[in-house]
């Protein structure tokens, strides 16, 4: 009754590695794009150009995304915002296999006319939901023109 008891979590290992190992050999073994894993986002502080000036401010960024299940995670496209530059390694369309990952670098372009923004790129395949980076570029604020430099307090 002992050997049995071993026995069934032995045959359940062997099946589950079987299984496994099926998925990684068959073409059609997908993953999605939600099971890449690395951070989303980022947000950077802008130092805005001289009074006057509505110069675009450029804000590079790098994710690295790495697939951790045993499939094969497809990227067709991406979708960006007007004022946004981006290249992926490898390049568009890449399949991303287990254990892989894909560098997405982002340039992305503020006015301080405009105010704080995010910019928002997608990596998209069919039939999934897109999978969202986002650049937040925030102006540092400015003081007040007028005040003048710190003096000592006093005695």
């Amino acid at each position: 009754m002992r050997a049995a008891r071993l026995a069934r979590p032995r045959a359940t290992a062997v099946a589950t590695a079987a299984l496994a190992g099926a998925c990684v050999a068959l073409v059609g073994c997908t993953a999605r794009l939600a099971d890449l894993e690395g951070p989303r986002g980022v947000t950077q502080w802008i130092t805005p150009p001289p009074q006057g000036a509505d110069d675009a401010v450029d804000v590079p960024a790098t994710f690295v995304l790495r697939n951790r299940s045993l499939g094969t995670v497809r990227i067709e496209s991406l979708r960006v915002p007007i004022g946004t530059e981006v290249t992926t390694e490898p390049a568009l369309p890449a399949s991303i296999g287990g254990g892989r990952s894909i560098a997405v670098t982002v340039l992305a372009r503020f006015r301080a006319s405009e105010g704080d923004q995010v910019r928002s790129v997608k990596l998209e395949t069919t039939g999934q939901p897109p999978l969202e980076l986002m650049v937040d570029g925030r102006f540092q604020p400015a003081g007040p023109r007028d005040a003048g430099e710190p003096q000592p307090i006093g005695r």
